[in-house]
């Protein structure tokens, strides 16, 4: 289910109007529809801020296609990090980038046998 089905879906459970949800986060009633409708993409602030109006958990609102895992952050107390990447596609990353540490520890190795 898209976030705009389940934003829709919990709304509706609260007998809340889009008229009364966009007035809480500041925004048109059509600005809130086009949330609803997937027409427009919503930022995780806004998410957070709906959930909040909504007195549910943030998760509740996110896709289902998206893995998630809680991290401390040294600056911060704490951060989410969102993947909706395929697996295939970070395989593929992750390859680069072991090619990309191949290369430079090579080049690394031969810049060592010219300065001696």
């Amino acid at each position: 289910m898209d976030v705009g089905h389940k934003i829709k879906t919990k709304r509706l459970l609260k007998g809340y109007t889009q008229q009364f949800m966009a007035e809480s986060l500041g925004v048109s009633q059509k600005t809130y529809s086009n949330l609803e409708n997937s027409k427009s993409n919503v930022s995780l602030t806004t998410l957070e801020k709906i959930a909040s109006i909504l007195e549910i958990d943030f998760f509740d609102l996110l896709p289902d296609n998206i893995s998630i895992s809680h991290n401390e952050f040294k600056d911060q107390s704490a951060g989410y990090v969102v993947n909706n990447l395929p697996e295939k596609l970070i395989e593929q990353y992750e390859n680069r980038i072991k090619d990309k540490d191949e290369i430079i520890n090579m080049l690394k190795e031969k810049i060592k046998n010219l300065v001696k």
